[in-house]
C-alpha cells in the first residue's frame, strides 16, 4: 500500500504539469485565432511632403537651395512595408513649379536650363533595388528628363512614419551640358566667385522628407 501511495505522489506533479501545458497551448491557440496580429500598410501623403534640391555656384561651391511645389505620385500606391510601397511608387515633377525663393532666378532656370532640354515640362521617376535594414537603407532612383533615363543611388532613413531621402546627381549624365552652359551664360556675373571665375556646378543634391500614412487593421 505504501508503495502505491508513493508512486501516486511521484506521478501527481507530472499530471499537473501536463494539464498546465495543455491549458497554455489552448489559450495561445484561442488568442491567435480570436485576435490575429495587425496587418499594416503604408501610403503617401502629398501635403506632408517636401521635395527639395541644392545647386552650387562659384568655384568655392556655395549652395543655392530650392524646391518643387508641384509633384504627383501616380495612382494610389500602398504596401505592406516600406520596400513593398517603394516598388509601387511612380511620380512626376512639374519643372515650372521650381521655387528658389527668387522669382527672377526661377524664371531663368525654367527658360535657360529646362527650356534647353527636349520635352521636359515634367521630370518622371521611380525606385528599384530597395534595401532596408532596420530604419535605414538605400535604393536606386531612376529619373527621366531631356528624354534620357538615368539612375541615381540614394540613401534613406525611416523613423516611425517619417521618411527622409537624399542623393546626388550630375546633370551631364542627362546630356544637359547645353542647358548648364546656357544658364551660366545668362547668369554669368552672378556666378563669379572670389577667384573671378564664373562657375555653375553640374552636381545637384536632391532630398525629400515625408510622413507616410500607416494604416493597421
Amino acid at each position: 500500500m505504501s508503495l502505491i501511495i508513493s508512486l501516486a505522489q511521484k506521478t501527481k506533479p507530472t499530471y499537473i504539469g501536463i494539464m498546465k501545458l495543455i491549458f497554455y497551448f489552448s489559450t495561445l491557440f484561442l488568442t491567435v485565432s480570436l485576435f490575429p496580429s495587425e496587418k499594416c500598410t503604408y501610403s503617401f501623403q502629398p501635403k506632408d511632403t517636401n521635395l527639395g534640391f541644392a545647386a552650387f555656384k562659384f568655384t568655392e561651391k556655395v549652395r543655392v537651395e530650392g524646391k518643387f511645389d508641384k509633384f504627383q505620385v501616380l495612382g494610389n500606391p500602398s504596401g505592406k512595408d516600406l520596400v513593398d510601397f517603394g516598388r509601387k511608387v511612380k511620380f512626376k515633377i512639374e519643372v515650372d513649379s521650381i521655387n528658389t525663393g527668387n522669382p527672377e532666378r526661377d524664371g531663368k532656370i525654367k527658360k535657360f536650363f529646362f527650356g534647353e532640354m527636349k520635352k521636359t515640362s515634367e521630370i518622371t521617376g521611380y525606385f528599384r533595388n530597395i534595401q532596408l535594414n532596420s530604419n535605414s537603407g538605400n535604393a536606386e532612383l531612376i529619373l527621366k528628363m531631356n528624354q534620357q533615363e538615368r539612375t541615381i543611388p540614394i540613401n534613406f532613413t525611416l523613423n516611425d512614419n517619417q521618411l527622409s531621402l537624399k542623393g546626388t546627381l550630375d546633370v551631364l549624365q542627362w546630356n544637359a551640358k547645353n542647358s548648364l552652359e546656357a544658364l551660366n551664360k545668362e547668369c554669368h556675373a552672378l556666378h563669379i566667385g572670389k577667384d573671378g571665375v564664373s562657375k555653375l556646378w553640374s552636381e545637384v543634391e536632391i532630398f525629400l522628407t515625408t510622413t507616410l500614412l500607416k494604416t493597421c487593421k
